[in-house]
């Protein structure tokens, strides 16, 4: 895998194809077999590699291409083996993906200090972010009480359950 500032050369920007490689090694090609049941499931693991990309090959390399979710999957489904065979149905497979990720349930938490008075606000990520309690989808076999319990030994502060 690509190095990201340790031991990497000094000054080398890896390729585009270096990084889609490690991208690949890193999200897709460890998945457990349930995750390639179908497309949607498969796209939470490239918006998780779409996310990797940004925070920390871009950050580190900023001449690599800023892309959009659905760029990347384009780029991806055309760098892949794995998904080379449905690079054509990227557009409808993305729209099925957004479709499917509106109805995954959620779960917050409003974080709040001993006094009560000053409250944990993040903001969405990309130009439409908005400011919202800190929150994530539910995975397959998780609930909202062990979400929360699994962020209050993260952050160990007082947590109310504010979940959608």
């Amino acid at each position: 895998m690509i190095g990201l500032g340790d031991g990497e050369e000094e000054g080398r920007t890896p390729s585009l194809e270096e990084v889609l490689d490690d991208l690949c090694c890193r999200f897709l090609l460890n998945l457990p077999k349930s995750e390639f049941s179908s497309f949607e499931r498969l796209f939470f693991a490239i918006e998780s590699a779409h996310w990797f990309y940004d925070d920390f090959f871009r950050e580190n390399h900023p001449s690599l291409p800023r892309f959009s979710l659905r760029d990347f999957a384009l780029a991806l489904f055309a760098h892949t083996p794995l998904l080379q065979p449905y690079r054509d149905s990227v557009d409808q497979l993305f729209k099925d993906f957004r479709t499917y990720k509106q109805g995954v349930p959620k779960c917050g938490a409003a974080m709040l200090n001993k006094g009560m008075d000053k409250v944990v606000l993040v903001l969405g990520w990309g130009s439409k972010g908005r400011w919202g309690f800190p929150k994530g989808k539910l995975g397959n076999d998780e609930t909202e009480v062990s979400e929360l319990n699994f962020a209050q030994n993260l952050i160990g502060g007082y947590l109310w359950k504010c979940c959608k």
